[in-house]
């Protein structure tokens, strides 16, 4: 039971590698006459890193690519998935480049070899000149068949070999074509006349020097005279493909397809020709082994796959395997040719029987192109649908990569060949179409986007919008490589550079990304000029000028992309087709429901064919398009709604809305504008009035009656137009899923795995995207012949379908300018980080002490876990941090398409009859996950697609602080804490649920202001949670000393003492009145020191400062004595004021540097005089004071021998005190009068009367 299956080709590019010049290992092997190679070997006529062949090892899953135009030859690892526990490759790399002294012939698809006795990787090739390279690594820990990658190791020397295949042999053979290799000992090559020449390396031979000889097999056992010139290598005889059957208990076949369309089948043992059949349309051409008919039609040149092998499904059939070959067609003008099917009969030595099993002709689509070669896969499963054995073919036509498909169960039924009677979208070739629109980004397109005219006023030369646009096109992800980009920008640099002296080094810096590379570069140098006569700029010639160098840039970036897009080869992984480019790979991906409609309605997929199919082909993959009412129903509404796009596509803007802000662009480029900005910032009005005003600016004045009458027409068609929009709208919401159970807990998606799907997510959201805008033009248009009533319930039901249609093309919308994201912003920011980490430990440990630092590793931004570079697509940033996905175990017609699709399920901003505009938990979640993949720019954007709201308020604040935004920042996080009340921020910020729920946010943002250092926002978030908080909050403590701690920090001390006053911990207050003082006093606010009351805690004070006092020095600042004089003189307590200060006098006569001596008198007099003037504020029998004695014996004097006045009291005496002297005002005085001789005996005669 055959089903539809339409595909999809999706290309994917290969990683970029470091730029780094010792980050690949390059291995070097000498010629005989070490001769330098011209740069123009490896440049010309192919650009360097274009692979000339390529080829796929499925054991190793490694990739070889022969680039620098044959001269090197290139391993990298090349597999969708990877272990997750591999080991880490040590001091090896995966990818390795060796260079050889002569290009090498195209690359065998069994080139690469494990042997497991030898514990080796080996790697053959044979160069142009028939020289035989052996290369061989240690294969380490590597295990074949799993997804482990190979790590090279390059310490050995002896790390290859060669051999001369001799030249009797190459001219008794006519010259060699095709190569393979058997194994890591045998090489077979395809000769001239027809035969095989094997190269065998003795069994004998050293692990380092290897014995080899060559024997010459011929197809013929005709008699053939020695020639003294050798037969050309492109005779008709030559030997152009190789496939091989190897199966236990079965003789080992190697098959060769010459270019006489001979398919020969030799032992691969001994050598010799088993059979020799001669392709021939509609019959069986079993002739013996001397025949030499030859034919009219020479086949292709080049390493393409000719034959291919597959073992026969059934294990009790008589037949052991199947050849497939293709066959230039030489009497169909109208195909290019067709592929022949043999079934095999073999035993344990010799082939019994070859049974032409049936063929397949080529479709006129592929005419006029040259085949780049084909692989037969075997059925998978997709929710219960099996898409059969399929051929593949890609072909190159004039330089275009096109491919198609048809079902081959038909011919493997195993009987005798019938032709199938299925329709021809079922049984016939289908095509493959691919995306790439970038042909008809043209001139005129970019014209009609760009003003020839300055869009500021003010600024008439500023053409960013330019260089914006041309930027938004080139880094679209996915659309070009990094080498493409890298080699454009090059070129442009190098053809301008020679034509003046100027320098070009200057305008970017080499580490910045290549975006910004761009932005910096294009068109620096274009010079604006001025009118002669009125010297007045001339800004539309400047604006032309800059144009045309970008759109030179970007034609230079086309072609280099169309060169590197060319299919070198095919192969099949996990029965997966693969196309592989000079610079890439594609794969056929299966498309999806909404897909197909909008193929429908651009008219690529036959919509009389596509209705006429019987209900069973569609109703496993595409339940909502299996009744034949329903297909119609849709393909009315997609073709309808294509219509309609275009007639808008046609039109240009020819009046402005808005003179101050000027449309460019076509009539439909202002419509997705207006209904954008309108539902970012949220309809005012209901649905079904916003449509209607809609309608009449944009349909109902640009439509002819004849266009009226068209589309009503093909929305007649329909059994219900309404019920026709709300089947269309749920193929929209639905994408079709099922969970994908189980998986392979060791396994994930390398960074290639990701790429591709990564592509695969962009092709069906904007797919979808265009089906949502089809969708809404449609309702628009039907709602001029709908009238809506208020009692009507098909108004009703109309009314819903609107807002679906809305909200459907709103959430593709955001998905649309997701996919088309770069992930620059992340890997900017994460360098300039690296680059300011760097400059602080180079400023502190000096740049000869940075190597032995040792350093801790961290995450790399913008690479996948493979070290896959990322940042051409946000979204294979997010596929690779964020939401990664799990490797299914089953097989599936299309694993791509099938996790792209659990992708958008995953992210499920859409679901089934949603008429709500707002934000919900999954929107947020998606910001959320895009501003912790470090794109706080690009999550800012995101937030600005939707309504506001507190989720969508929450990522704007949070975007807004990691850009330094920060008043917006806190007037959005302020806006966003409602979410914490009506639940709509606990999928993000779960631990705002609860009775503490609104204190644990403002204590999240307080944590997020503190990680920038922005005080003010922490002690104002950290109030509000304190505010917030409820009996026994959270982490209350903290709370509190964050706040203060923020005030103390912004110097706002009089907040700080109210936060010190209001805590609520006795035992932090002891520490915080500490910090306090300190900070005040460090900050030389002594008045507002003062001014504060520190109620309850002034003897706490005073004893702070007087144990600052005493353990610090009063020669430098802050001076504490000082500050405890003034403290005291404030609240009016002179007797502690003189104390005080007679006590600093005292340390300063402790002093013992000489060289401060006569200074520290003068202060000592101060401090004297200074004591003098606040006892005299007290009466006489007041004016004392008491001072413990520290340099007294151990044994105490007795009390009554101090001295002592009759104004002291008793009780200063009693026993049980410390010992203290006291002092008088008359004995202080008369330590001044002696500071003050000492001091005018002296030869400075300083002033010290100044207090």
């Amino acid at each position: 039971m055959a089903s539809y299956t339409p595909y999809n080709l999706e290309y994917v590019h290969l990683p970029p590698l470091p730029l780094h010049p010792h980050s690949i290992p390059e291995l070097h092997i000498l010629g005989d006459e070490s001769l330098p190679i011209a740069e123009e070997a490896y440049s010309e006529p192919s650009h360097p890193e274009h692979a000339v062949s390529v080829i796929h090892d499925q054991a190793t899953n490694l990739l070889a690519r022969n680039i620098f135009n044959g001269y090197v030859l290139e391993l990298r690892p090349f597999s969708p998935v990877i272990s997750r526990t591999r080991k880490s490759n040590g001091t090896g790399s995966e990818i390795i480049r060796v260079f050889f002294p002569e290009p090498l012939r195209p690359l065998s698809s069994r080139m690469v070899c494990v042997s497991s006795r030898d514990k080796q990787l080996y790697a053959l090739v044979v160069s142009q000149t028939n020289l035989v390279y052996r290369l061989r690594f240690p294969l380490g820990a590597f295990i074949s068949e799993s997804n482990d990658r190979f790590v090279f190791n390059t310490d050995e020397e002896d790390y290859w070999e060669q051999w001369p295949v001799p030249d009797d042999v190459i001219v008794a053979c006519g010259g060699v074509g095709a190569t393979t290799v058997l194994d890591e000992n045998t090489i077979v090559l395809g000769a001239g006349d027809g035969g095989i020449v094997i190269l065998t390396r003795s069994e004998h031979s050293n692990l380092v020097d290897g014995i080899w000889e060559a024997t010459h097999h011929r197809g013929s056992s005709k008699f053939r005279l020695p020639s003294l010139f050798s037969r050309s290598a492109n005779s008709h005889e030559q030997i152009i493909s190789f496939a091989e059957f190897n199966k236990e208990n079965h003789i080992r076949v190697l098959y060769t397809l010459s270019r006489d369309q001979k398919l020969r089948a030799w032992n691969a043992q001994t050598g010799s020709c088993l059979k020799t059949l001669e392709l021939r349309s509609t019959s069986q051409a079993l002739i013996s082994r001397d025949s030499d008919i030859r034919s009219s039609k020479s086949l292709v040149d080049g390493p393409v796959n000719m034959i291919c092998i597959i073992h026969h499904p059934n294990p009790t059939s008589r037949y052991s395997h199947l050849v497939i070959a293709f066959v230039p067609s030489s009497h169909d003008p109208g195909s290019p040719g067709y592929f022949s099917i043999y079934r095999i009969t073999t035993s344990g030595t010799a082939i019994n029987e070859i049974t032409f099993a049936g063929e397949k002709f080529c479709s006129k689509r592929s005419v006029s192109s040259e085949i780049r070669g084909f692989e037969i896969t075997s059925p998978a499963k997709l929710h219960g649908v099996d898409n059969g054995w399929r051929l593949w073919v890609t072909w190159d036509k004039e330089g275009l990569m096109t491919c198609e498909s048809i079902p081959m169960d038909d011919i493997f039924q195993f009987t005798t060949y019938v032709e199938a009677n299925d329709p021809p979208l079922l049984s016939g070739w289908q095509p493959v179409t691919s995306l790439n629109d970038t042909a008809s980004y043209d001139a005129t397109y970019f014209d009609k986007l760009l003003s020839s005219s300055s869009l500021s006023h003010e600024e008439p030369t500023d053409n960013r919008d330019i260089a914006a646009v041309f930027l938004d096109h080139l880094f679209h992800p996915g659309r070009f490589s990094t080498l493409t980009l890298r080699t454009a920008l090059d070129e442009y640099i190098y053809k301008n550079s020679r034509n003046d002296d100027r320098d070009w080094t200057h305008l970017s810096s080499p580490s910045s990304t290549l975006y910004k590379r761009y932005s910096d570069i294009i068109g620096h140098y274009t010079q604006i000029q001025y009118d002669t006569e009125t010297g007045a700029p001339l800004i539309d010639a400047f604006r032309k000028e800059q144009k045309l160098e970008w759109l030179g840039v970007w034609s230079t970036v086309r072609d280099l992309d169309r060169q590197s897009r060319w299919p070198a080869t095919t192969c099949k992984i996990k029965q997966t087709f693969y196309i592989l480019s000079r610079e890439g790979f594609a794969v056929p991906v299966l498309l999806d429901q909404a897909s197909v409609v909008y193929r429908i309605g651009k008219s690529e997929i036959n919509i009389d064919e596509f209705v006429a199919l019987q209900e069973h082909s569609l109703r496993g993959l595409y339940p909502e398009l299996g009744e034949p009412a329903a297909r119609v129903n849709t393909a009315a509404i997609a073709i309808s709604g294509n219509y309609l796009v275009n007639l808008l596509k046609m039109q240009d803007i020819s009046e402005t809305q808005d003179e101050s802000e000027p449309l460019q662009g076509t009539l439909l480029d202002a419509f997705v504008k207006h209904v954008d900005d309108s539902l970012s910032d949220g309809l005012q009005m209901p649905p079904e009035i916003f449509a209607g005003v809609i309608r009449e600016d944009f349909l109902e004045a640009n439509l002819t009656q004849d266009d009226k009458v068209y589309v009503s027409d093909l929305l007649s068609r329909t059994s219900s137009i309404i019920g026709a929009l709300e089947q269309c709208i749920s193929i929209l919401e639905n994408t079709l899923t099922s969970t994908i159970s189980p998986v392979f807990e060791e396994l994930s998606f390398s960074g290639l795995g990701n790429a591709l799907i990564s592509s695969v997510v962009v092709q069906i959201v904007e797919a979808r995207h265009v089906l949502a805008q089809n969708i809404l033009l449609t309702v628009m248009f039907y709602l001029s012949e709908c009238g809506i009533s208020d009692e009507d319930d098909k108004s009703e039901v109309f009314i819903s379908v609107i807002a679906r249609a809305l909200v459907g093309y709103h959430r593709y919308r955001v998905l649309r300018w997701l996919v088309s994201q770069s992930g620059y912003e992340a890997v900017g920011k994460s360098q300039v980080a690296k680059e300011d980490k760097a400059s602080r430990i180079k400023r502190k440990y000096g740049e000869e002490n940075m190597t032995s630092l040792p350093f801790r590793r961290d995450e790399e931004i913008g690479v996948d876990s493979d070290e896959y570079l990322t940042d051409y697509s946000l979204l294979h940033s997010l596929l690779a941090k964020q939401i990664p996905q799990c490797v299914p175990e089953e097989e599936s017609v299309s694993l791509p398409s099938l996790v792209a699709l659990k992708i958008l399920n995953q992210i499920n901003i859409l679901t089934h009859g949603q008429v709500d505009l707002a934000a919900r938990a999954p929107d947020v979640i998606l910001g959320q996950h895009i501003l912790n993949d470090g794109h706080p720019y690009l999550a800012g954007v995101y937030s600005c697609l939707y309504p506001l709201s507190p989720g969508m308020a929450y990522l704007r604040g949070r975007a807004c602080l990691e850009n330094d935004d920060i008043d917006d920042a806190v007037t959005y996080l302020q806006k966003a804490a409602s979410g914490v009340k009506d639940g709509s921020l606990a999928s993000i910020l779960p631990s705002t649920t609860g009775p503490n729920g609104l204190c644990m946010y403002y204590t999240k943002i307080s944590d997020a202001f503190k990680t920038k250092e922005i005080h003010e926002a922490v002690a104002q978030f950290g109030s509000m949670a304190i505010e917030a908080a409820k009996q026994d909050g959270p982490n209350m403590r903290d709370l509190w000393t964050r706040v203060f701690m923020a005030n103390l920090d912004m110097g706002f001390f009089e907040e700080a003492y109210s936060t010190f006053t209001n805590m609520p911990f006795l035992d932090m207050k002891r520490d915080y009145l500490g910090q306090l003082i300190s900070e005040m006093c460090e900050h030389d606010e002594i008045g507002r020191f003062n001014s504060l009351g520190f109620v309850n805690y002034q003897k706490n004070v005073e004893d702070v400062l007087r144990f600052k006092a005493r353990h610090s020095d009063p020669l430098r600042t802050p001076n504490y004595y000082k500050v405890l004089y003034s403290w005291q003189i404030t609240r009016g307590n002179y007797r502690s004021a003189g104390e005080i200060m007679y006590l600093q006098g005292r340390r300063y006569a402790e002093n013992t540097d000489k060289s401060l001596g006569c200074e520290t008198s003068v202060l000592r007099a101060r401090s004297y005089l200074a004591a003098i003037n606040a006892l005299s504020l007290l009466e006489k029998k007041d004016a004392w004071i008491s001072v413990t004695i520290t340099n007294r014996p151990v044994k105490p004097v007795p009390v009554a021998k101090r001295r002592k006045t009759s104004y002291i009291p008793e009780e200063e005496f009693t026993e049980g005190k410390k010992n203290v002297d006291i002092v008088t005002l008359e004995d202080i005085k008369m330590e001044y009068t002696l500071v003050l001789s000492q001091l005018k005996l002296s030869k400075d005669g300083l002033d010290i009367t100044a207090v």
